[in-house]
C-alpha cells in the first residue's frame, strides 16, 4: 500500500533541495520578517543565530573572515575574545540545549538579537553579494537606532537620521511596510 495515495493532495509536500547558503538566507530573511512584525523574541533570536552560524561556517570553509571575527581581530584584545564569544553564544546555546541544565533560567535581552541579525546580513552579502529588501530594511532600521555608530560621512546618513525621528522604536512594522513599499515603487520605475 502506498501511503502517498492515502494522503490528501493539500497535505502532500514536495521535497526542497537547498544548499547551506540558501538555508542561512531563508532563516535570516524569516528572522528579519518576524523582527519587524514583532514576533516572538526567542524564535527570532534562534533563527538569526542559526543563520549566522551556517553562513559563518561557510565563510570559514571558503577561507573568508566573518564579520564577527573581523571585529574581534580589529578591536578586541586577545584575552577578551573568549568572553566576547561566550557572551555572543550564551543565548543561542541556552535556547538550543537542555542536556546539561534543564532547570536553569536565563535572563535574555532581546536587544542583542539586532547584532546577530546585522552580522548575518554582512556574512550573506560577503558570501553572495545579494541584496534583499528585507535585509536592506533591517540595515537602515539598525543604523537609525544606532546613529552614534555612524561615521560623519556615512552614505545616506541624512535619510537614516530622518528615519530615526520619523519612526520610534515601537513603529518597526510601520517602518518595514513603508520601506518595502518604497523599494517596490523604486524597482517598478526601473
Amino acid at each position: 500500500m502506498n501511503i502517498k495515495n492515502l494522503t490528501p493532495p493539500e497535505f502532500q509536500v514536495k521535497k526542497i533541495i537547498v544548499d547551506k547558503i540558501a538555508v542561512g538566507r531563508r532563516q535570516l530573511i524569516q528572522a528579519v520578517d518576524l523582527f519587524f512584525k514583532n514576533g516572538d523574541e526567542i524564535s527570532i533570536h534562534t533563527l538569526a543565530s542559526a543563520a549566522l552560524e551556517v553562513l559563518d561556517s561557510v565563510m570559514h570553509h571558503w577561507g573568508r573572515m566573518p564579520f564577527t571575527d573581523n571585529i574581534l581581530d580589529l578591536y578586541i584584545k586577545p584575552e577578551g575574545k573568549k568572553l566576547w564569544i561566550q557572551k555572543e553564544n550564551e543565548a543561542k546555546n541556552f535556547f538550543k540545549h537542555a542536556d546539561r541544565d534543564p532547570d536553569k533560567q536565563y535572563e535574555f535581552d532581546p536587544r542583542q538579537t539586532a547584532w546577530v541579525i546585522i552580522s548575518a546580513i554582512d556574512s550573506l552579502r560577503r558570501l553572495t553579494g545579494e541584496e534583499h529588501d528585507q535585509t536592506h530594511a533591517f540595515e537602515w532600521w539598525f543604523m537609525s537606532r544606532n546613529l552614534t555608530l555612524l561615521k560623519s560621512d556615512a552614505e545616506n546618513k541624512d535619510e537614516i537620521t530622518k528615519l530615526a525621528t520619523k519612526y520610534g522604536d515601537k513603529q518597526r512594522l510601520d517602518f518595514y511596510r513603508d520601506f518595502l513599499q518604497a523599494r517596490a515603487l523604486f524597482k517598478a520605475k526601473l
